[in-house]
């Protein structure tokens, strides 16, 4: 893993996600999301079980800017922004790296997380868990978690691309599930509706 004070030099303005990244990465979340929703995701040999308040993820342009404006200065640290969760990613290269693609790859290094290290107390998030190498998995899975906004920059000539996603409501608070366990759309918020076919709360 690369070090948190790790910094690069300052990216491009124009450096930015397309619409077709910005799809990829919310279809990447809720396709993960659906299927912890309807208990068929498996980390290896391990099954989670169902979700019955997952919420349906959906992109949010504020997120996008304030991910974005913090991907520009290309420092590879959280930005400490109040109020939302975050997720990091970085690639690099000994040539220039398009940022095309690069969402996508950031959702599926997260949710590799599950896949190389499982859940042994799924969904129970505690320090044991927060250090156990999980922790932008767990943000991409969080139940109530229901937008997300995300920026990426060139940094150091281009050779390093990072991704910063931003999402609201935050997951990974400590001693709490991520979900709520039981029969899928069950325990939707009051205010939204099921999709049945994903299991989610929109």
């Amino acid at each position: 893993m690369f070090p948190l004070f790790l910094t690069f030099l300052i990216a491009s303005a124009t450096s930015q996600f397309t619409q077709d990244d910005k799809n990829e990465i919310v279809d990447y979340h809720n396709n993960v999301r659906s299927l912890i929703a309807l208990g068929l995701y498996k980390a290896g040999s391990q099954t989670f079980p169902p979700a019955t308040n997952m919420m349906k993820m959906n992109w949010s342009s504020t997120l996008e800017q304030s991910a974005q404006n913090w991907a520009n200065g290309c420092k590879f640290q959280h930005s400490g922004t109040n109020g939302v969760g975050e997720n990091l990613y970085m690639v690099y290269g000994s040539n220039q790296i398009p940022i095309r693609g690069q969402g996508k790859a950031a959702s599926a290094s997260w949710e590799k997380e599950f896949q190389d290290n499982g859940w042994p107390q799924v969904p129970y998030f505690d320090n044991t868990v927060f250090n156990s190498g999980i922790g932008h998995a767990t943000q991409l899975a969080w139940g109530n978690s229901n937008q997300i906004g995300c920026g990426a920059a060139q940094c150091n000539g281009g050779k390093q691309v990072i991704v910063v996603c931003q999402y609201t409501k935050p997951g990974n608070y400590l001693n709490q599930n991520a979900w709520a366990v039981g029969t899928r759309c069950a325990q939707c918020p009051i205010t939204s509706t099921c999709d049945p076919r994903l299991g989610l709360c929109q």
